[in-house]
């Protein structure tokens, strides 16, 4: 199975198929990979030419194209075949909210307890862990807002800035992490299709006119890896950009190799995103909350930390 993400972060570039072969030419120089070996291809490039040679290779190998925009997901192209299930659509139609709020609710306590290992691992001793700790396992409606007002604390703790609030677009450690989760938005968002899950629906987050809230939803667990990778990179860079530059896209992206525990066995995060994408397919099938199985963390070693 094919697990390459490409992006393609150039200010220009041109794409093409020879033989099988993604060919990307820019600036640099020229650069090629398998098709085979491609499970979506992101392209961030501000200016872009794509031949319809392989947006059609490409959809015969089940590849999704996704385009985007300040680097977040504004167009995404897939195969017909591959795009959505009627079944599934089907299922949505019946499906009562209080079994979609019950996965909600699942969704949200891998990802506070997610929010709270990766606190643990930076500020052991911080007053804001015992917090975390306590409100990570209760059953309260304000659970996610609660966890994450003392989770951005710690943040702010570690990063020893004291002035630094959680704002899209605001100064480079925020936009660092606005790229982080566009790169993960990207993933989820294809996997939710090639598992025949239309991302306009939702269990969480509101439906809008062309939005993806199923997408962000599912991404949820997900973010604090984003969260740890960009705060290494903030650690280890002086002094800091006043953009994001290359060497910090090259340190981000491959965070979806890295390796992480689900259900007992080490595999790439990549791998579990389409798995935990599966199992919460299969608990809308069958109606059965017990077979969705978001990524939890087991302990507290990160990588990238």
């Amino acid at each position: 199975m094919s697990y390459h993400v490409v992006t393609i972060e150039s200010t220009k570039a041109e794409l093409n198929c020879v033989d099988g072969q993604l060919v990307c030419t820019t600036a640099e120089g020229r650069r090629q990979l398998p098709l085979d070996d491609i499970a979506a291809i992101v392209v961030c490039c501000f200016s872009a030419k794509i031949e319809m040679l392989l947006l059609t290779e490409a959809a015969e190998r089940g590849i999704g194209v996704v385009l985007c925009k300040t680097f977040k997901p504004a167009c995404i192209m897939l195969p017909a075949q591959r795009n959505t299930d009627t079944e599934l659509t089907r299922v949505w139609e019946r499906v009562p909210r209080d079994f979609l709020d019950a996965a909600w609710q699942k969704t949200i306590d891998a990802k506070c307890r997610n929010q709270e290992c990766l606190a643990c691992a930076w500020c052991p001793e911080s007053p804001a862990i015992a917090k975390i700790q306590e409100w990570a396992r209760e059953c309260r409606p304000d659970k996610e807002a609660a966890v994450s007002r003392l989770y951005w604390s710690v943040f702010r703790e570690y990063l020893g800035d004291v002035d630094f609030l959680r704002l899209r677009n605001e100064g480079v450690s925020n936009c660092a992490l606005d790229y982080g989760y566009a790169v993960l938005l990207a993933r989820v968002l294809q996997s939710c299709f090639a598992c025949g899950l239309d991302p306009t629906f939702d269990i969480g987050h509101a439906t809008a006119e062309r939005s993806t809230p199923l997408a962000y939803d599912l991404m949820e667990p997900f973010r604090p890896l984003v969260d740890a990778r960009v705060m290494s990179w903030l650690h280890n860079t002086r002094p800091l950009p006043m953009e994001l530059d290359t060497a910090f896209k090259h340190h981000l992206v491959p965070f979806l190799q890295d390796s992480i525990t689900y259900k007992v066995r080490p595999r790439q995060v990549q791998t579990v995103i389409e798995l935990s994408i599966r199992s919460f397919r299969k608990c809308l099938l069958e109606q059965n909350l017990e077979t969705y199985v978001p990524w939890t963390a087991i302990n507290s070693k990160w990588a990238g930390c």
